[in-house]
């Protein structure tokens, strides 16, 4: 097996954003899908884990990200499994280019979860064992809770339809990287250096999620996002958002 996946990514006309340059949620995609084909190979993706109940759910993830490519351009993401934190499974990435040249690099943590009860199970009760390059990082930071003060401005309100749902029926999570940087309003028109997404509660069909923002610090570089459900007032997700004027 091989503990470290490489897999290459045309960037094409849709994955750019009107700067022709690529979408920070693109980003996600391509690192959701090696991710996947990686996992596969390990024994340990969709198809095997279903026949077990299980699936695996994208709880917390961090991209710095050093330039973007520009459609035409073709990327090599390279990702692999780096160890276990308590319930969580640790992988890293990295995104260059097909010269080597640095793009981004990131890391995340991933719950697996039992699919009739909805609960996280430890990762010991899948038998399966496969190779963790914990000597490996990409970003060598734990990815904790990110601190949402109360009192950030309101940006705008998104109904959950049945086109933001995954496989899972769910919103998939590289959904959520485009509400929000959708919602980062004045600070739209920065470079975005490194985004933080903690996922916390699932968002359901039907369901609408009010999204808040603002800046912390006297130069506004830092923001800070919050998804909250409307209904009932619980946070859904929460980001941490670092811009370059």
């Amino acid at each position: 097996m091989n503990s470290i996946w490489k897999e290459s990514f045309p960037v094409r006309s849709f994955d750019v954003g009107i700067a022709n340059l690529l979408k920070v949620q693109t980003i996600f995609q391509f690192f959701q899908e090696a991710a996947g084909n990686h996992a596969t190979h390990l024994g340990v993706g969709y198809d095997a884990l279903r026949s077990l109940g299980l699936f695996w759910v994208l709880s917390r993830v961090k991209v710095e990200i050093t330039r973007l490519p520009h459609w035409g351009d073709e990327i090599t993401l390279t990702t692999w499994p780096k160890g276990v934190d308590r319930l969580f499974a640790l992988r890293d990435f990295r995104m260059s280019t097909g010269d080597g040249t640095a793009l981004a690099r990131g890391t995340s943590c991933w719950l697996l979860v039992d699919s009739e009860k909805m609960r996280p199970r430890r990762l010991d009760s899948i038998d399966r064992s496969f190779p963790l390059n914990d000597r490996e990082h990409a970003l060598r930071e734990t990815l904790d809770k990110i601190p949402v003060p109360p009192g950030l401005a309101p940006a705008y309100e998104r109904k959950v339809m049945r086109s933001d749902l995954d496989v899972n029926n769910h919103v998939n999570n590289t959904e959520y990287a485009r509400w929000i940087t959708d919602a980062l309003g004045d600070g739209e028109g920065a470079s975005l250096r490194a985004l933080q997404i903690n996922y916390l509660e699932e968002a359901k069909l039907g369901e609408t999620l009010a999204f808040s923002a603002g800046h912390i610090g006297g130069e506004g570089k830092t923001w800070l996002i919050e998804g909250v459900n409307r209904a009932n007032g619980r946070s859904i997700v929460q980001a941490r958002a670092d811009l370059e004027p």
